[in-house]
């Protein structure tokens, strides 16, 4: 069993929930990209 995850904070420019959710969503795909196991932080928009 392997886990990727994406992780997204709420900030000045994206503070409605589906903005954040769409940010940990991208980042959860480039984690899923960059191999097994991997954790990856969302871009500050």
């Amino acid at each position: 069993m392997t886990t990727s995850f994406g992780i997204a904070q709420r900030t000045k420019t994206a503070t409605d929930f589906s903005q954040v959710m769409k940010q940990a969503d991208l980042a959860l795909y480039a984690a899923k990209k960059a191999g097994r196991n991997c954790v990856k932080i969302a871009q500050q928009p």
